[in-house]
């Protein structure tokens, strides 16, 4: 198996609960409208723009420079990706700026979920809300982020099955969606909160994960399939275009 037949995980919680029929047509959205920007330089610069320090060391505060700047060096191959991550990155960074939450760096680790895939809906760092661990998820995605209740409990219900443990057992869980407003601007909307009320038990989640990937290894087969027996010739058009 290669990475690129491994389904992204905002893509798997969008798609795990649904019904098989309604499932088969998300997964299809997924394969053919692969996007052309990525959103990793915005993942991996969360926990700098939370100021996410190792224990009880103290760091310097963030500089909204910085932040631009190390983007800007994750999207040097991938120039497209450049305003998309820092139209997110900015009012996550006025927010955490201005909330100035006790931030610590904590390594989460992903979880195996078989078939060469982990899972790890979560930032190698947590924050202190009312005396409480809060465990984030950035969703940056503009259209096809965690878009439904569904995909939400699902991302919630993972974090809480994996993390509420230990030192982390009342632990917070929050999504941070990016919405498109006014002059196609990014903006930070209510972060999403974990209902406990509407927890999804371990074993059904397994089963959805399982049943996706399933279907997923399916579609791509049919598409293997379909490109063996439909060939491009090179010869559609002029100078073979």
């Amino acid at each position: 198996m290669t990475k690129k037949s491994l389904l992204p995980e905002t893509d798997l919680a969008n798609a795990a609960l649904l019904p098989d029929d309604q499932k088969r047509l998300q997964l299809l959205r997924v394969k053919h409208g692969a996007p052309n920007i990525t959103y990793a330089p915005i993942r991996a610069s969360v926990p700098g723009i939370f100021n996410a320090r190792p224990s009880l060391i103290e760091l310097p505060e963030a500089k909204w420079e910085d932040v631009e700047a190390a983007i800007a060096r994750m999207c040097v191959n991938r120039p497209n990706s450049l305003e998309p991550n820092l139209a997110v990155a900015k009012p996550l960074f006025e927010y955490a700026k201005k909330q100035r939450f006790d931030v610590y760096q904590w390594d989460f680790l992903s979880v195996p979920i078989g078939r060469g895939a982990k899972i790890g809906m979560w930032h190698n760092f947590y924050y202190v809300e009312d005396g409480k661990p809060v465990i984030s998820y950035i969703d940056p995605r503009r259209t096809t982020g965690l878009t439904s209740q569904l995909a939400r409990d699902f991302v919630f219900s993972v974090m809480h099955h994996n993390l509420a443990r230990g030192d982390f057992s009342e632990a917070q869980f929050r999504i941070f969606r990016f919405p498109v407003g006014a002059g196609d601007t990014r903006s930070l909307g209510t972060p999403y909160s974990f209902d406990l009320t509407r927890l999804i038990s371990e074993d059904v989640i397994n089963k959805a994960i399982n049943s996706t990937y399933d279907m997923w290894f399916e579609i791509l087969a049919e598409r293997e399939e379909e490109a063996r027996k439909n060939p491009k010739t090179g010869t559609g058009g002029l100078f073979g275009w």
